[in-house]
Parts: C-alpha cells; structure tokens; sequence
C-alpha cells in the first residue's frame, strides 16, 4: 500500500511532495511541509501564523499517536486546513 502526498496553495495546481511512500513517511513530509509553511509565514510577517501552528498541531497528533501509526485499518486519506493551503495524504 503506497501513499500520494501534498498541498494545494490558493487554489493552484497540487504539489506532490511524494507519490509513492509509506504512511508514516507520508506523515513526516507533512510535518515538515507544515514547519517549512510556517517558517516562510514567520519570514514575511503573516499574519496567518496561529492558523498554521494549529494545522501542524494536528498532523503532530496524528504522526505521533501510536494507535493510528501502528495500526494499518487505521490508515485513511486525510485532509489538514491552513490558510490559503490544504495539504493531504491519500491511498494510492
């Protein structure tokens, strides 16, 4: 079972950091697409930065939850709201 991860930005074409991962590399890249997301926030003074570290706090949640990460029927396509993005994790 192979993993697809990315984001959509202000309703551009997806990005596709990934199209062919396991789920918990899939998580990672979330997590560290969420910290690039709010390092370019902190850099151009946005005023979206709260938005971006609840949406991080979420996929942390997940990424470090044993009972989702560990368990395969617990997998699903999944969907994290920032502004103006969105990023995803979907089955292949």
């Amino acid at each position: 079972m192979s993993w697809s991860v990315g984001y959509t930005k202000d309703g551009a074409e997806p990005v596709v950091l990934d199209d062919n991962v396991q789920f918990g590399e899939g998580m990672h890249l979330l997590v560290e697409g969420a910290r690039k997301a709010i390092y370019e926030a902190e850099q151009s003074e946005s005023n979206d930065m709260y938005q971006l570290e609840m949406m991080l706090a979420v996929i942390l949640d997940i990424n470090n939850d044993p009972g989702i990460m560990d368990d395969l029927d617990q997998w699903e396509d999944m969907d994290f709201f920032g502004p103006e993005v969105t990023y995803w994790i979907v089955e292949n």
